[in-house]
């Protein structure tokens, strides 16, 4: 798992990737880290995932850029091509940036790593109106047990 605070908010029961992984029987492996953003930290995520030998990589990340420039594509493709060369048998998603309050970058960013993730051949995870406020989301932002449910 790669991404800011989102992967990484609550407990084990709250937590979407805890929750979505121990459902399935997968181990977690989670290089989140709250405030993350791509621009900034995605390279060195996505270096500390690379002896993971991972079977699935998701990437989360985009909520906390605000660049408004290309360098959310450019730096996203770089980091995918770097996880598909450390973990070649994984399977890797790129999801979208969740619905929140302020929505100012929001489908700007959606577009640069839906082009990203189309320029390196895994599937975007789109976002828009699967998770919710205020049934899904303890604060705008961060999932959770009902939310988690629609991961």
């Amino acid at each position: 798992m790669i991404g800011d605070s989102i992967p990484v908010f609550g407990d084990s029961k709250s937590n979407w990737v805890l929750a979505w992984a121990n459902e399935r029987g997968y181990r977690v492996i989670n290089h989140s880290v709250a405030g993350a953003n791509i621009a900034i930290d995605m390279a060195g995520q996505v270096a500390a995932a690379a002896n993971d030998n991972a079977k699935i990589i998701l990437i989360e990340l985009g909520t906390n850029d605000a660049s408004g420039s290309d360098v959310i594509r450019t730096t996203y493709i770089a980091g995918v091509q770097a996880l598909q060369a450390s973990n070649p048998r994984a399977t890797i998603y790129g999801m979208g940036v969740l619905n929140r309050h302020v929505e100012t970058y929001r489908a700007y960013n959606n577009t640069k790593i839906s082009a990203a993730c189309n320029a390196t051949g895994i599937t975007f995870w789109n976002t828009d109106g699967w998770v919710t406020d205020p049934d899904d989301l303890s604060d705008v932002l961060h999932p959770i047990t009902l939310g988690r449910k629609k991961f």
